[in-house]
C-alpha cells in the first residue's frame, strides 16, 4: 500500500508520480488523495492526466485499489472524463475514489458508460 495523500505534489509532481509507478509491479493500493492543485498552464494538468491514463492501461498494471479524491483547491474537474474512459480498458482496478473533483454531468455520463 502507498499512501502519499495530501502533500501538495501539484499537478507536475503527480505527473512525475505516476511515470515513476509505470513499471511497478508490487504495489497495489495506492492512496494520492488531495494532491492535484490548479496550476497557471494547463500543461502540468494534462502531463498529469496523460501519465495516470498511461499507468490505468498498462498490461502489467497491478493496480487494484486508486484513491485520487480532490477537494476545494484540488479538483480535476473535466479532466477526470479522460481518466474514467480509461478506465474501461483496465482489468485490474476493483476500487476508485473519485470523490471530491466536481466532474459535473460530463462525467457522470462517461463514468455510467465506462460502467456499462
Amino acid at each position: 500500500k502507498l499512501d502519499l495523500s495530501d502533500n501538495n505534489f501539484g499537478d507536475l509532481g503527480m505527473a512525475i508520480l505516476f511515470e515513476g509507478l509505470w513499471n511497478n509491479t508490487t504495489i497495489t493500493d495506492i492512496r494520492l488523495n488531495r494532491n492535484f492543485y490548479d496550476s497557471r498552464s494547463s500543461k502540468p494538468r494534462q502531463q498529469a492526466i496523460s501519465n495516470l491514463i498511461k499507468l490505468l492501461q498498462s498490461d502489467s498494471s497491478t493496480i487494484e485499489v486508486l484513491h485520487i479524491c480532490g477537494g476545494s483547491n484540488c479538483r480535476l474537474k473535466e479532466s477526470l472524463a479522460d481518466v474514467l474512459r480509461a478506465l474501461s480498458s483496465n482489468t485490474t482496478l476493483t476500487e476508485l475514489d473519485i470523490s471530491g473533483h466536481a466532474m459535473n454531468n460530463r462525467g457522470v455520463i462517461t463514468l455510467a458508460k465506462t460502467l456499462e
